[in-house]
């Protein structure tokens, strides 16, 4: 595992808010992750910190706002946490049409699948144990650029560049008929 001296805090000028998004199952896990955050002079949020009968929905609105990076501790009851399913929502309607967005970090528990949204990124597992990879996380959350599958983007491009050779096509074809509409009908 890498190992990351110093304070992040001096590094990126004051300390980075990272939003930790958990089911009820996992808060234990999520406690763990932020005070070794902490420790690495980061400001995690979690729900797990929640005053009870705070407005849970607000202040994760606020939170995610607010965060400047995200991690997602997926487990095997993730996928069926409603509430789980309203903080995720929440994060990608704030980071949709951001520029840069902000670095998303899948954390896998056990035999779970990355969710659907997050399959371009760069997801961590504890292969089978509890123990998180806190500087591999800590890392990627300052490299943001890290985050993402490069793999995915170079299929991007091609299967965008594919479609606009497709619409140039097109749109020739469309001019040269246009030029001789006596030789061309559209509905050849």
């Amino acid at each position: 595992m890498l190992s990351i001296s110093g304070t992040i805090g001096v590094m990126r000028g004051c300390a980075l808010k990272v939003f930790i998004s958990h089911s009820y199952e996992d808060r234990a896990v999520a406690l763990r992750l932020a005070c070794a955050l902490e420790e690495r002079t980061l400001e995690p949020w979690t729900s797990a910190r929640l005053e009870p009968g705070k407005d849970w929905k607000a202040a994760i609105t606020q939170a995610v706002s607010e965060s400047q990076g995200f991690l997602f501790l997926v487990g095997p009851q993730s996928q069926e946490d409603r509430w789980l399913q309203v903080e995720w929502q929440a994060i990608l309607e704030s980071d949709w049409d951001r520029v840069p967005q902000r670095p998303m970090i899948p954390i896998l528990f056990g035999d779970v699948a990355v969710p659907i949204f997050l399959a371009d990124r760069v997801a961590l597992s504890t292969e089978g144990s509890m123990d998180l990879p806190v500087d591999r996380i800590v890392q990627l959350l300052l490299n943001p650029e890290e985050t993402r599958l490069p793999v995915n983007y170079d299929r991007a491009r091609q299967e965008q560049k594919q479609r606009l050779d497709v619409l140039k096509q097109f749109a020739l074809s469309l001019k040269l008929a246009s030029q001789h509409p006596e030789g061309h009908s559209l509905s050849q």
